[in-house]
């Protein structure tokens, strides 16, 4: 990999308005074996976190017993085991996003209000869901769903059967690194801005991971996707998880489809990149570094690595009882 920064532009941009354009649904990047719902095991970087090798499956999670919703009385449905956390809170921290018309401003700060507005309204609905919990195994499942019903007054949500959920094998850990970041592929300045989560801790395996930041956009496929997340206040009981951090990779290609609407004009992602080849794309100069990476997507085949960015967001996630609709 190759940097400027990563490419914080997708979901940041998002959020400006309406995307449109094709993406790749539910996908797995060819590093990850494929998609399906066989499982390929994750590999250890020397850094002590995983490499390759996501789950990605269209398979849903067992649930199990009744529950009352906290105001009605009324059961919403079938009860998941294990904890399940939603995102209440999130933020693009590299790359920024520079909007050329009419100066090159940094568009960064009102995107990531956009993106917490849609948080709290619950239009937007992430859920990490921990089956089977067993926080002294070194190997936990978390099944992750991009969107799910979540009633703004209540503290459930219940699953959407329509949207399968990305599976990882993730990683416990006690007293080791919980993630190492790759500081070719993010901008040195924002490196103090990011999180990174203290054990006890849970880090995903890389994967590509199909993440959606409002209801009416189609998700976006991050490849080398990964998520790694502090259990608060411990990994027995956790009901949050903290200093969480998730990225991935966003190649030109995909970028390239997407539009947004901004002030009445639609603008393509890729332009927002900083150091990218879009013809109205905010030149690089001495305080702010090209934003573009390259990243070999397959390599088995001669094709070169593609250019894209690395997003990176920082997040944090409470407990919450997730239900599968009633029988």
């Amino acid at each position: 990999m190759v940097r400027g920064s990563v490419l914080v532009g997708f979901a940041a941009v998002a959020l400006l308005g309406c995307f449109r354009g094709g993406f790749l649904d539910d996908t797995c990047e060819q590093l990850s074996g494929g998609c399906g719902a066989g499982m390929t095991s994750g590999g250890m970087s020397s850094g002590g976190v995983p490499t390759t090798g996501g789950v990605a499956s269209t398979s849903e999670g067992s649930a199990t017993g009744d529950a009352s919703s906290g105001s009605t009385g009324e059961s919403p449905g079938v009860k998941f085991d294990g904890p399940a956390f939603r995102i209440v809170a999130m933020k693009i921290i590299d790359p920024h996003i520079f909007i050329e018309n009419p100066l090159c401003i940094d568009a960064s700060a009102f995107i990531n209000s956009g993106l917490t507005t849609s948080l709290m309204t619950k239009e937007t609905n992430l859920i990490l869901l921990a089956r089977d919990f067993d926080p002294d195994a070194a190997q936990q499942e978390f099944w992750f769903y991009r969107a799910a019903d979540c009633p703004v007054d209540e503290e459930y949500c219940l699953l959407d059967a329509l949207v399968p959920p990305t599976i990882f094998i993730s990683f416990n850990r006690d007293d080791e690194n919980c993630l190492v970041v790759d500081t070719n592929t993010i901008n040195k300045n924002s490196l103090p801005d990011l999180n990174l989560p203290s054990p006890p801790c849970v880090v995903s395996p890389k994967a590509s991971l199909p993440l959606q930041l409002t209801p009416e956009l189609s998700p976006i496929t991050f490849y080398q996707g990964q998520f790694a997340a502090h259990y608060e206040p411990d990994d027995q009981d956790p009901t949050e998880l903290r200093d969480a951090i998730l990225f991935g990779f966003i190649p030109k290609s995909q970028a390239m489809m997407l539009e947004y609407n901004y002030n009445g004009s639609a603008i393509n992602l890729w332009s927002v990149i900083r150091g990218s080849d879009a013809a109205d794309a905010c030149p690089v100069d001495m305080g702010h570094p090209s934003d573009v990476d390259l990243l070999d997507l397959d390599p088995n085949d001669a094709v070169p690595a593609e250019p894209g960015v690395f997003l990176y967001l920082n997040f944090t996630a409470t407990k919450i009882d997730f239900y599968a609709p009633p029988p």
